[in-house]
């Protein structure tokens, strides 16, 4: 069980790195690697498509991307894989195919925001 719990819903949400207030640092390598595993995450894009995806605690990844509000597609669901990168930064790995826009690799730093909720860092 990692520190937060199994149940754990991480919300994350995109952040400008100049809109961080200064007491604002990114999380160690450590405390990521103490939050993220067994974690529940959510992204919403800016058309309004929500992903969501839990990290296993084997650093593999199930990951959902929900339709476009009012789109006609339906649910997608892959697998992928995440880590933590040398220089602390979360990193996941979508295996989706080429058809549906993959294989799609992205890393952010994360800060603790308000409440203890999780944002990334651009």
């Amino acid at each position: 069980m990692n520190a937060f719990g199994r149940s754990t819903l991480l919300v994350l949400t995109l952040v400008s790195a100049v809109s961080m207030a200064d007491d604002q640092t990114p999380m160690t390598k450590e405390a990521l690697a103490k939050a993220v595993p067994g974690s529940t995450m959510e992204r919403t894009n800016d058309s309004g498509r929500v992903r969501n995806w839990t990290n296993n605690e084997d650093g593999s990844a199930t990951i959902t991307r929900m339709p476009r509000p009012g789109g006609k597609q339906g649910v997608q669901k892959t697998s992928g894989h995440w880590s933590i990168s040398n220089d602390g930064r979360y990193c996941l790995t979508e295996d989706w195919s080429t058809k549906e826009g993959g294989p799609v690799d992205w890393c952010r730093h994360v800060v603790a925001g308000p409440g203890g909720a999780l944002q990334f860092v651009n």
